[in-house]
């Protein structure tokens, strides 16, 4: 009976240390595991923020590459409408003078 006890007791004693080593080896790898996870968040909102950063700078670019063409437009479109008003101009002076010469040669 005696060895039943010292058995019971070494059992018990051995279960309780290894239940403490439980409770202490999980503690520690949730920390872990919480770290872990932590720093796979902060790589991934650097990922996010550098994705952004690259974004606004093709932006950027197209942006300004628009602003060009805007700007090469403009002074095409000037180009144009002056070109038109010379041919308007050109168009009143013809029509003045057919209106001269009908009214010469007594065409209505």
């Amino acid at each position: 009976m005696d060895w039943l006890k010292v058995g019971a007791v070494v059992f018990g004693a051995t279960s309780f240390w290894r239940l403490i080593d439980t409770i202490i080896k999980w503690r520690s790898d949730k920390g872990v595991k919480t770290a872990e996870a932590r720093n796979f968040y902060a790589l991934a909102n650097k990922e996010i923020v550098q994705n952004w950063m690259l974004w606004s700078r093709t932006l950027e670019n197209k942006i300004k590459d628009m602003e060009e063409t805007i700007t090469l437009q403009k002074g095409r479109i000037d180009e144009l409408e002056r070109h038109v008003q010379d041919l308007e101009s050109r168009n009143k002076e013809l029509e003045d003078q057919l209106n001269q010469l009908k009214h010469e040669s007594g065409v209505n």
